[in-house]
């Protein structure tokens, strides 16, 4: 998917030295206007140095505006990052993403679902008591070193 934007004016607000928020006011080819607020940083010279979407949704337009001027007409191809984080609806959104990325490990024993959370909740429980025996044996042992 790709959207044409017109830059028509930005404005920085610094929150600390170097540091803040940098709004762009944008027209898009339909004619509809529309803020993006991301975080920015300054270098020495009060030129913007990077820029990090507030919105993730936004990531590939803030990435295209922090190196675009005013009155600059820009096209975002919206499309690979769609791929690779499709839209849901707000209520499995979390869940989603949520299961994702916990299923991403390579690992057998990765929490994929919220039954496995339970097996997971006992495997750490018994760690929490290995590791308090643990404790009190090095206590034990460092006790009978002293005397």
């Amino acid at each position: 998917m790709y959207k044409t934007y017109t830059i028509k004016a930005y404005k920085f607000k610094e929150i600390s030295r170097g540091v803040g928020s940098i709004s762009y006011y944008l027209v898009d080819e339909l004619g509809e206007k529309r803020v993006v607020t991301a975080k920015a940083k300054r270098g020495i010279i009060k030129k913007i140095k990077s820029v990090k979407a507030i919105h993730h949704r936004e990531t590939p337009l803030v990435e295209a505006l922090a190196n675009s001027s005013v009155n600059d007409t820009i096209v975002v191809d919206f499309s690979s990052f769609n791929r690779k984080f499709p839209r849901v609806s707000n209520g499995s959104q979390f869940r989603k993403t949520a299961k994702s990325t916990l299923a991403d490990f390579d690992n057998s024993h990765a929490i994929t679902t919220l039954d496995s959370l339970a097996i997971d909740k006992i495997r750490l429980l018994q760690l929490f008591i290995i590791a308090c025996l643990c404790v009190i044996v090095i206590m034990a042992v460092s006790n009978l070193w002293m005397y």
